[in-house]
């Protein structure tokens, strides 16, 4: 599968190169085409790599680098295998300020990698009190591809037994996961809280 998707991504990649060859430049100016050719290119490699994908180019290197790291991030892998490839460069063509152009484009891009792979990672855990956990729980299961904890909990001020369910979510899938609660129990007291990472079915990012 990594093999198939890296084939295609780099297809993809190589096609739209070649497309957009044939258009002119947003910009003459160097150092805006450096940040935000950085910025683009840093969060267009970095979701091909968090679908388990490389383009076939240096993050191939990185991923193969990080598969006997894992505890390495894949950006600060891959900024220190293009440096390599830059310093090479300097020294073949002696082109100082394109090396430092590129170094430049190069810390920005696997910032905005990171940052992407780690915004990602970033989900929602939702803990709602309600009376009606069996009901709720089940529409949940039913309806969404999420699963739903259900735990046995007792209100201290009304001293009342209640079912306290925990799920955890992406963000976009709130305000759909808060209808269907409230649909079933317009008195369920919801909380949200956001979670560094999730590591599971559907949720954990491959760094």
């Amino acid at each position: 599968g990594f093999v198939l998707k890296t084939l295609f991504s780099s297809g993809i990649l190589s096609l739209f190169i070649e497309l957009f060859s044939h258009f002119p430049p947003v910009t003459d100016n160097v150092l805006l085409a450096t940040i935000f050719g950085g910025v683009l290119y840093g969060f267009g490699i970095g979701l091909v790599l968090s679908q388990k994908s490389t383009t076939g180019g240096t993050d191939i290197l990185g991923r193969l680098i990080q598969y006997f790291f894992p505890q390495w991030k894949i950006g600060k892998i891959l900024l220190g295998v293009d440096l390599f490839v830059i310093f090479l460069s300097f020294i073949t063509f002696k082109t100082t300020e394109a090396v430092l152009y590129g170094v430049l484009a190069l810390f920005i891009s696997t910032t905005a990698i990171d940052w992407l792979m780690k915004s990602l990672n970033i989900s929602k855990l939702a803990f709602i009190i309600t009376d009606k956990g069996q009901e709720i729980g089940e529409l949940l299961i039913r309806t969404s591809p999420r699963g739903v904890t259900l735990v046995d909990v007792k209100g201290v001020y009304s001293n009342t037994p209640k079912k306290m369910m925990i799920c955890a979510l992406k963000e976009s899938e709130i305000p759909e996961f808060q209808r269907k609660i409230l649909t079933v129990d317009e008195q369920a007291f919801i909380i949200y809280s956001e979670s560094q990472q999730i590591v599971g079915n559907g949720f954990y990012i491959y760094e």
